[in-house]
């Protein structure tokens, strides 16, 4: 599967988790963090097969990656509160997706 229905797939899942978790208004800022820097990721990848030139795509996955790592974070935190089996496998998806982002970036470079 490419990165862009990967992350795709990604946004979905994570946002169903959110909608199911959203009634939880202690977390609500997390949930929020969570939502907007986890579809970000797709969106990144998008708008870089949209770019002028390698530079500009190259950037855009780098904005990527760095979506990806703060996914992680918040998604770190959810664990951490709710201890919930379903932040797994979101933890599990966004680490595989941010290797992949790296690696494409550190082949651009070449």
């Amino acid at each position: 599967m490419d990165i862009k229905k990967r992350s795709f797939k990604f946004s979905i899942k994570l946002l169903e988790y959110c909608f199911k978790i959203y009634h939880l208004k202690k977390y609500e800022v997390i949930i929020k963090q969570v939502m907007r820097s986890g579809t970000i990721i797709g969106a990144n990848i998008i708008e870089a097969y949209a770019a002028s030139s390698k530079k500009d795509f190259r950037n855009y996955y780098r904005i990527a990656l760095k979506s990806a790592n703060e996914t992680n974070y918040w998604l770190l935190l959810l664990k951490y509160f709710l201890k919930n089996k379903d932040v797994e496998t979101l933890l599990d998806e966004v680490g595989q997706i941010s290797k992949i982002i790296a690696k494409s970036v550190i082949n651009l470079n070449d």
